[in-house]
């Protein structure tokens, strides 16, 4: 017996949980923050995940929180990241949980690029442009359709 056939993507199916949608990482838009930092996302209802390219010579990201986990996958290159008020050298591959409300930043290290997959236990405000391209909607606590 042979196994099914996998459907071709990106072909979203709608089912009894919503609508689920895949996409493939070259096709996704992709903002340009920066000449050394461009990202894409993707969205859930209750989840965001960023993907970050940042070549050498990016500048540090500044201290910041948020009142919701993260978790970096550092895919690779290297990257200092200050947690609190402790400072770790991270190299790919690894993966950092950054609980809520802590302070952190980030400063990419070394000669090489380094990538990275940032999933956040709630999808950024500051971050859904990002995800107009997407065809799902969300509703928000106040009943506003983003």
């Amino acid at each position: 017996m042979t196994a099914p056939s996998p459907r071709p993507s990106p072909r979203p199916s709608a089912t009894r949980w919503g609508a689920a949608e895949i996409h493939r990482f070259d096709e996704m838009p992709a903002d340009v923050a920066s000449r050394t930092y461009r990202r894409s996302a993707i969205r859930g209802e209750n989840a965001m995940v960023t993907l970050n390219h940042f070549e050498p010579g990016n500048p540090p990201w500044p201290t910041h929180d948020h009142p919701f986990d993260q978790i970096s996958f550092v895919l690779s290159g290297r990257m200092l990241v200050q947690l609190a008020d402790e400072t770790f050298e991270v190299t790919a591959p690894a993966a950092v949980w950054i609980p809520a409300d802590m302070p952190h930043c980030l400063n990419i290290t070394g000669d090489e690029p380094c990538l990275n997959l940032d999933v956040f236990g709630l999808p950024r405000e500051d971050f859904l442009y990002m995800t107009e391209y997407q065809r799902n909607t969300w509703s928000t606590a106040d009943g506003e359709i983003r």
